[in-house]
C-alpha cells in the first residue's frame, strides 16, 4: 500500500489527478490497515513514508484522519527522525494552523524547517505555514505584511525548482494574494494573482488550474464581480475535477459572495451546504476551518432577510482573524444600515462572548 500511495502521487500534475486522487480514495480501507500495522508493529520509518505520500490527501483535499496520522507521529523520534519527517511535521503544522492552534503550529513549522537543512525530503508545506502565520499576524496587526516573509515565498518556490513540481510555485501565489485580498489590500493581490493564473495556463493539470482562476477572481473581485464570480465558477469546476476540496470551497463561496441574482431556493440551497461545511469542520475539530465555515453562513442568512440570525453570528467572529475578512465587514456595514447600530450591537453582543464550540452550535438549528 505504501508503494501505491507513492505511485499515485504524480509531481507532473497532469490532467488525470482528479482520478489518480479518487483511486487513492477509494483505497482508505486499505491505507488504514496499512497505518494500523505499522504502528501496532513498531514499523516507525515505514509509518511516516505511508504518511508523507499522503501529503496532497491531507493539505489539498483537507482528509481529515491523515492528519490525525500526522499528530499521532510527531509525537515519536523514530518517526520525525526520517526522511520523511519534514512531510510528516508539515501535515501535522498545516492541520494544527487550521484548528488555530498558532503556537502548535509554529514549533512543528520550526521543527520541520531543521530537517529540511538536515536533508529530509522537500516538501513546500512548511514553507507555507510559515508565510500564512506571519503574513496574518503582519496584516491583523499592522495592514503590512513585512518584507522578510517573502523568504517563505521563496521556499516555495525553490521547492518547484529542486523537484520540477510546480505546486511550490502555485501555492506561493496563491497564498500570497489570498492574504493581500482577504485584508483588502487589492492592488497588492493583483500580481502573485497574475502568475498564478500563468502557472495554471502553462500546464494541464486542473488543480493548477482551479488555483489561477480562484486566485485572480478573489484578488479582481472588487473591481469586476460579475467576471470574477465566472472566474470563481470556472475555479469550484476544476477543483471538482481535480478532487480538490480546498480550492473548490474557496471558489464555491466566492461564487456565492459574487453572484448577486439567486432565488430563494438557491439561497436555501446554499445555506443547507454552508451549515453542513461547518457541521463537518466542527466534528474534525478545527478550529480556524469552522470558523471560516461559520463566515460562509453569514451571506445566504443576509440574502435571505434573516438580518438577526446573522448579526448574531457576526457578533461571535468579530473577535477572531475571520472577522478581518473583507466579506465579513461588509456584511457588517449592511446589517448595521439596515438594522441601526443599537440594534445591531444588542443582537451581536451576547455572542461576541462564545467559545468557537458554542458558536458553531448556535448554527445547527439554522434551517430553513
Amino acid at each position: 500500500m505504501i508503494d501505491f500511495a507513492e505511485h499515485s502521487i504524480s509531481h507532473d500534475r497532469a490532467a488525470n489527478e482528479g482520478t489518480i486522487a479518487r483511486r487513492l480514495g477509494a483505497e482508505i480501507e486499505n491505507l488504514r490497515a496499512a497505518y494500523r500495522w505499522c504502528r501496532s508493529n513498531g514499523e516507525h520509518a515505514m509509518s511516516a513514508r505511508l504518511v508523507s505520500a499522503l501529503l496532497d490527501e491531507a493539505v489539498l483535499r483537507e482528509r481529515a484522519e491523515v492528519e490525525r496520522w500526522a499528530d499521532e507521529l510527531v509525537t515519536i523520534d523514530r518517526c520525525v527522525n526520517t526522511e520523511w519527517g519534514a512531510r510528516v511535521l508539515a501535515i501535522a503544522a498545516n492541520a494544527a494552523l487550521v484548528r488555530g492552534d498558532f503556537d502548535r503550529s509554529a514549533e512543528l513549522a520550526a521543527q520541520g524547517s531543521v530537517a529540511l537543512r538536515a536533508g529530509a525530503l522537500p516538501t513546500w508545506v512548511i514553507a507555507n505555514v510559515r508565510y500564512m502565520l506571519g503574513a496574518s499576524h503582519d496584516l491583523g496587526k499592522t495592514g503590512e505584511v513585512t518584507a522578510s516573509r517573502g523568504r517563505h515565498l521563496d521556499d516555495m518556490r525553490a521547492y518547484s525548482s529542486q523537484t520540477g513540481d510546480p505546486i511550490g510555485r502555485a501555492v506561493a501565489s496563491f497564498s500570497e494574494s489570498f492574504v493581500h485580498a482577504a485584508f483588502g489590500a487589492h492592488d497588492r493581490a493583483i500580481g502573485p494573482a497574475i502568475t498564478a493564473v500563468r502557472l495554471g495556463r502553462a500546464g494541464d493539470s486542473p488543480t493548477l488550474a482551479a488555483m489561477g482562476s480562484f486566485t485572480i477572481a478573489n484578488a479582481r473581485a472588487h473591481v469586476n464581480p460579475e467576471r470574477a464570480a465566472r472566474q470563481a465558477l470556472d475555479a469550484a469546476r476544476s477543483a471538482r475535477v481535480a478532487n480538490c476540496s480546498l480550492v473548490e470551497r474557496h471558489a464555491d463561496r466566492l461564487e456565492f459572495d459574487l453572484s448577486g441574482s439567486s432565488s430563494n431556493e438557491d439561497l436555501e440551497s446554499r445555506l443547507e451546504r454552508a451549515l453542513a461545511h461547518v457541521r463537518v469542520a466542527h466534528e474534525s475539530g478545527h478550529r480556524e476551518q469552522t470558523l471560516q465555515e461559520i463566515a460562509g453562513v453569514v451571506a445566504p442568512l443576509v440574502r435571505l432577510g434573516r438580518l438577526t440570525e446573522a448579526a448574531t453570528i457576526l457578533g461571535g467572529l468579530e473577535r477572531t482573524l475571520w472577522g478581518s475578512l473583507r466579506t465579513i465587514i461588509d456584511a457588517r456595514q449592511h446589517l448595521i444600515s439596515h438594522l441601526g447600530l443599537p440594534t445591531y450591537q444588542r443582537l451581536s453582543r451576547p455572542s461576541r462572548r462564545l467559545t468557537w464550540h458554542q458558536l458553531a452550535d448556535l448554527t445547527a438549528p439554522m434551517k430553513r
